[in-house]
């Protein structure tokens, strides 16, 4: 159990955005943002191959 809020993952740390009576909107889409981006960039990146491995492991029984 993390009880540090500085060691907390982002979805964790992003649900501490929203209080009560209160949103910070902001935060939160600033947050997703950081926590989307890099993922996306990744799979444009590798995308070939991805669609690659899926259509080659579809292909496959056993």
């Amino acid at each position: 159990m993390i009880s540090r809020q500085e060691d907390y993952v982002l979805p964790v740390g992003l649900s501490l955005l929203q209080g009560r009576f209160e949103t910070d909107y902001g935060a939160i889409f600033a947050g997703m943002s950081i926590t989307i981006v890099p993922v996306l960039l990744v799979y444009a990146i590798l995308q070939r191959k991805f669609i690659e491995g899926m259509t080659f492991s579809g292909g496959v029984k056993g």
